[in-house]
């Protein structure tokens, strides 16, 4: 029935745990960070961690304004005498920067007035935000009714905007 695995097949310990059957479509890949919202709190974790006596507010705002590239973030608090609690972590820090604060629609942490303002709009319309540690899609959908959708990313990929019937982006005011 799909659950029958050969103990004597020369595979290695990785590849015989891969799952069988009907659950050999799930991905068992190492990846180690599960998804793009994992990587910015990783990422804004380490930061906390190397600089634990640096306000967490104002390193909230580096982190935005340097549009999540830690590395650089890391250089400059080192450059005006910081000093990191852990060096070795320093290499495990993003090298790039996101493209989250350029996404329109977009708005960022979540305020309970964004919700009201979608109730004002359109049939289809909807944004992203952060919410509880985690993206969250806001959307109006043909019920006038408010969802609330966690993903993966504060960007909305086609097949969501089909799934979903999303036709108007609500972008910042």
């Amino acid at each position: 029935f799909g659950y029958y695995h050969d103990e004597d097949s020369e595979s290695s310990i990785c590849e015989s745990s891969k799952p069988v059957g009907f659950l050999d479509f799930i991905d068992c890949s190492e990846s180690g960070i599960e998804s793009e919202s994992d990587l910015l709190i990783y990422q804004f974790c380490l930061l906390k961690s190397l600089f634990p006596d640096f306000p967490e507010k104002l390193l909230r705002v580096l982190f935005i304004r340097e549009e999540c590239h830690s590395k650089n973030i890391a250089k400059e608090l080192i450059d005006k005498g910081w000093k990191p609690s852990n060096v070795d972590l320093i290499p495990k820090l993003n090298n790039s920067a996101t493209n989250y604060v350029d996404i329109p629609y977009y708005w960022g942490c979540f305020n309970e007035e964004y919700v009201e303002n979608l109730k004002r709009s359109p049939v289809g319309s909807y944004f992203t935000i952060w919410d509880s540690n985690s993206f969250v899609l806001y959307a109006l959908n043909f019920r006038k009714e408010v969802l609330r959708i966690p993903i993966e990313s504060p960007t909305i990929q086609h097949h969501q905007k089909l799934l979903f019937s999303l036709v108007k982006p609500i972008d910042r005011k």
